[in-house]
């Protein structure tokens, strides 16, 4: 468990997942000397990047035109020799690849180059719930709907869920804590399932890595008030986390988030936590508004004991009427498709352009140990949509 003193320590946040969102410009790789590759996969875009690593879109392909698409996340290079970053980031990928659900990112593979580990996840097209929600500026025409937002955080509560419930191989909890939940961390696919993503700060029984004394690990503005004053922590605070994310995408605005840390740390920690009933009463539902509040209550004994039991109590709320998963992937689609089909068209493009190239030069370059391929002068991007 993370300890220490209030404020104290520095903060740590994950390193990014598995989705090629639309909020932010494709960066496609230079191809002009033969498609990028990393080991056996052929490196096409950067998706992300974050202080320990960077996600990139990438395929392998195989024998009778055998294709696949990933999300490859590669630790930094030149953190390939930290051992407190090699070991958070192999932690991450042990810990995801132990949980087998529908609503969880898998990892695929981890693969070990002269410049560092990677770790192969499978590729989510679709958005993050922080780039779907609503905002107070968002049109109402652009609003996810309250049934399909409750939708979206009932399917990554089961995924949740079962990470919460890991056990070793003697059958032994492993206590896993996610620790950074948020929308960022929320993938929903244009096949309409929403999954959990990055680990790489989840606590667990059988990490190698440890919380530093005052070391405070994830978002301040979607953590619990335990989180925030550096105590023992276990599910529910990654709870009261889900509570945050399905207020928000509900009432359509940020919940604690402020313009500094010491204010949103103030904010999580004592302000009073308005009803949605309150906030947007036409929208939101009694039953579905004490829900909310429930996840929310600052003492972890009042709130729900599993994210099971929140899901259960959504689902009740909406009087067993959770929209299917097609409606989901009409929202998304209806969202941000024509973003996604301009992306596709952005990635066929390189990927014609870059075939020619290989023909011709027969060359296929692979990553050195301490540089990444220059991106190139014609980097696909497209509009932000926020975020």
């Amino acid at each position: 468990a993370a300890v220490g003193r209030r404020g104290a320590g520095r903060l740590v946040a994950g390193s990014g997942g598995g989705v090629l969102t639309v909020a932010k410009p494709l960066r496609l790789l230079d191809a002009s000397q033969g498609r990028p590759r990393l080991d056996r996969y052929e490196l096409i875009a950067e998706l992300a990047a974050g202080g320990m690593a960077t996600v990139y879109l990438a395929r392998i392909g195989g024998a009778g035109g055998f294709q696949r698409f990933v999300a490859i996340k590669r630790l930094h290079p030149h953190m390939a020799h930290e051992t407190e970053f090699v070991e958070m980031f192999l932690d991450e990928a042990r810990l995801a690849a132990s949980i087998h659900h529908p609503n969880v990112v898998p990892i695929l593979e981890v693969g070990e180059t002269p410049a560092g580990y990677y770790l192969v996840m499978e590729y989510i097209e679709g958005d993050t719930l922080w780039n779907l929600r609503a905002t107070p500026e968002t049109h109402p025409a652009q609003r996810l709907a309250p049934a399909i937002a409750a939708r979206v955080v009932h399917d990554a509560l089961l995924g949740l869920h079962a990470a919460h419930e890991l056990r070793d191989e003697a059958g032994r909890p492993l206590g896993v804590v996610h620790r950074d939940v948020s929308p960022q961390n929320i993938l929903v696919g244009v096949d309409g399932t929403s999954r959990i993503t990055d680990f790489g700060v989840a606590k667990a029984a059988t990490r190698l890595s440890s919380t530093r004394s005052g070391e405070i690990k994830g978002k301040m503005a979607y953590m619990s008030p335990e989180q925030v004053r550096s105590d023992a922590i276990d599910r529910r605070s990654d709870l009261f986390a889900m509570g945050i994310v399905l207020w928000e995408a509900l009432a359509g605005r940020h919940l604690f988030l402020a313009g500094s840390e010491v204010v949103t740390m103030h904010r999580v920690l004592h302000e009073d936590i308005p009803r949605l009933t309150d906030v947007v009463p036409t929208l939101v539902s009694p039953a579905l508004s004490a829900v909310v509040a429930r996840s929310l209550d600052r003492d972890p004994g009042r709130r729900f004991p599993s994210c099971q039991a929140m899901a259960e109590a959504i689902e009740f709320a909406m009087s067993g009427a959770l929209p299917p998963a097609r409606d989901v992937a009409t929202a998304v689609e209806a969202l941000v498709g024509p973003r996604l089909a301009e992306r596709r068209e952005s990635v066929s493009r390189w990927l014609a352009g870059s075939q020619s190239v290989a023909a011709a030069t027969g060359q296929w370059p692979a990553l050195s140990a301490g540089s990444l391929p220059p991106l190139g002068p014609h980097s696909g991007a497209f509009p932000a949509s926020g975020g």
